[in-house]
């Protein structure tokens, strides 16, 4: 339904091909919407891809959406505050072990946290549906199937993109493109992939 959404709004715009860029999970939404709606797309920019399998997604449905409630003690608050500020120094965020590292910088300031927190908070009760929807994607099913021409960013020593990779050699002549963390330099070097 989200892919689909998106399809719509692309109708509304009078847009027959677009170049998508996808970020983390949402690039789960963006393979469905290539898969099916094959000639709109002209790129496909997958930033952050997790080719889950069974296991993971079953393990993230379980762990990756905490319950944001408003309780009256504020646990509501702990809960949220620590998912978004461990998703800047793991992945999953959940995932306290040294394999879930992620060699970066965070972004971690307080103006950024505080925005996202609010965000996020505002919509305490609806704010995991995309997510699950996305984490129910089978991308190792649907990746072979890609059609697109195809980038793969990826991220050295970052675990979040450990399986961009692997991505890659699922999708029929992707290629893959280191890109740069700051926000800015990113933008401008998977802009220059689209040329």
């Amino acid at each position: 339904n989200y892919a689909a959404a998106i399809g719509q709004v692309l109708d509304k715009l009078g847009l027959a091909q677009v170049d998508l860029i996808a970020e983390g999970l949402s690039t789960a939404l963006a393979v469905v919407l290539a898969k099916a709606q094959p000639g709109r797309i002209g790129t496909l920019v997958l930033d952050g891809v997790v080719p889950a399998g069974a296991d993971l997604r079953t393990e993230m449905r379980i762990n990756y959406c905490p319950d944001l409630r408003p309780t009256r003690e504020g646990l509501h608050l702990h809960k949220a505050f620590h998912m978004l500020r461990d998703q800047e120094v793991q992945w999953p965020w959940y995932d306290g072990s040294a394999a879930a590292i992620r060699k970066i910088d965070p972004r971690l300031s307080g103006e950024r946290l505080h925005i996202r927190l609010v965000d996020t908070l505002k919509q305490f009760d609806r704010y995991a549906e995309p997510i699950v929807a996305a984490i129910d994607v089978d991308l190792p099913a649907l990746l072979p199937t890609l059609a697109a021409k195809t980038i793969v960013c990826t991220a050295p020593d970052d675990a979040r993109y450990a399986p961009a990779h692997a991505a890659a050699t699922m999708i029929k002549g992707a290629r893959t493109a280191e890109v740069p963390r700051p926000t800015a330099e990113r933008a401008a070097a998977i802009l220059a992939l689209l040329d």
